[in-house]
């Protein structure tokens, strides 16, 4: 990257996916991200940087408050010790192992659609459950911290891949309409069942269901 990116002002987006660049470059925007302010969406996505690479931007992160989103999916790096390394670092939201970037848009715009609907609370937790779901496979995560109660998992699952998981750009409001009316009606057809059941102390869990919805 140009020097100057270290004390830029003017840019808030950089998109180079898919330019063959490597650690050495990462490294170089990191050392920029530790200075620079102003940068808020960083686009690293199908290049090849390596772990090592990844790992640099992630301890930038530390001291950049102001990027919002490293995209840094389809690159050659260890998943496991990069998702831990973010994990320490307290980084996890702002970086994006997805290469679809509209996928955290819909679920938002989603999510204040069934917010919207003031759905009853067991419905309503089983629609997010859903959404969160349809977010975590959309955008290519093979792993889920969504707690499922075991006799409602594979109704769930089924209702999940009614969905059409792939987003079109042209047509953001119809990805939201259909998405937001198939979550209705599965959670509608079920009842409000597959929400697991609260459990003693879990009185706040609603608050929970926001954890993931920044992203």
């Amino acid at each position: 990257p140009n020097p100057n990116l270290k004390t830029n002002t003017h840019l808030h987006t950089i998109h180079l996916r898919m330019n063959e660049l490597d650690d050495s470059v990462a490294k170089e925007f990191a050392m920029a991200l530790r200075t620079n302010c102003t940068l808020k969406v960083l686009g690293l996505d199908k290049n090849n940087i390596g772990t090592e690479g990844v790992l640099a931007l992630i301890d930038a992160l530390r001291d950049n408050l102001s990027l919002k989103r490293l995209y840094v999916a389809e690159n050659p790096f260890n998943h496991e010790k990069v998702e831990q390394a973010a994990s320490s670092a307290g980084v996890s939201r702002r970086i994006f192992f997805s290469d679809d970037v509209l996928v955290p848009v819909i679920k938002l715009m989603v999510r204040q659609k069934l917010e919207a609907l003031k759905l009853q609370p067991g419905k309503r937790r089983s629609a997010i459950i859903m959404l969160k779901q349809w977010g975590k496979i959309a955008g290519g995560s093979a792993k889920s911290k969504t707690r499922t109660n075991p006799h409602n998992k594979r109704r769930m699952k089924s209702s999940i891949w009614q969905l059409d998981h792939a987003v079109d750009a042209g047509h953001v409001k119809r990805n939201v309409d259909e998405i937001t009316r198939t979550i209705i009606n599965a959670v509608e057809a079920d009842e409000g069942k597959l929400a697991p059941k609260k459990g003693r102390g879990e009185e706040c869990a609603e608050k929970d269901d926001d954890d993931d919805d920044d992203d």
